[in-house]
């Protein structure tokens, strides 16, 4: 007997009737229209990029994060992206470190800017990315089932 977690039928797409693979390549175009059709308007060109790339996983029918009540919150999770590339670019450009020159204890290293707002904007990216399930570990946070009530009472009668 297979050991583990249950599988769940609530996330099935099922793909019946078509031989040909064909379901697939429809579920994958419905997402992408809905990607489109939540879009919201006047974003930045590169926040726009990051939305096509990112909002079609979301909108996915096995996936189904994103809708019209959460487009605010994915928004800023596509601009956070969009600085965090912005902010890696400039850094991969730059290199990560400077000599600012010599001083009482020598020549030092130090940090580029760039470095340290590439790491704040990818924490955002994180933190927002798991509000979606953008990783296996927040995807099984997500679907968890709440904390069942606790029995309320003196345990020690």
């Amino acid at each position: 007997m297979p050991k583990g977690r249950k599988e769940e039928q609530k996330n099935v797409v099922p793909l019946t009737g078509d031989d040909d693979g064909q379901a697939f390549e429809r579920h994958r175009k419905a997402a992408v229209e809905k990607a489109d059709r939540l879009k919201p308007a006047r974003m930045p060109k590169q926040v726009q990029v990051v939305w096509d790339r990112e909002a079609p996983r979301f909108t996915h029918a096995t996936v189904n994060r994103l809708n019209e009540h959460s487009v605010t919150a994915f928004r800023c999770l596509c601009e956070a992206l969009a600085r965090y590339e912005k902010a890696y670019r400039s850094y991969t450009r730059k290199g990560m470190t400077y000599t600012p020159g010599e001083g009482r204890n020598g020549k030092q290293r130090r940090h580029l800017p760039e470095f340290a707002q590439m790491n704040t904007f990818l924490k955002q990216a994180i933190e927002l990315g798991g509000k979606f399930g953008w990783t296996p570990q927040d995807e099984r946070g997500l679907s968890a089932e709440g904390q069942r009530e606790l029995p309320l009472g003196n345990d020690f009668n």
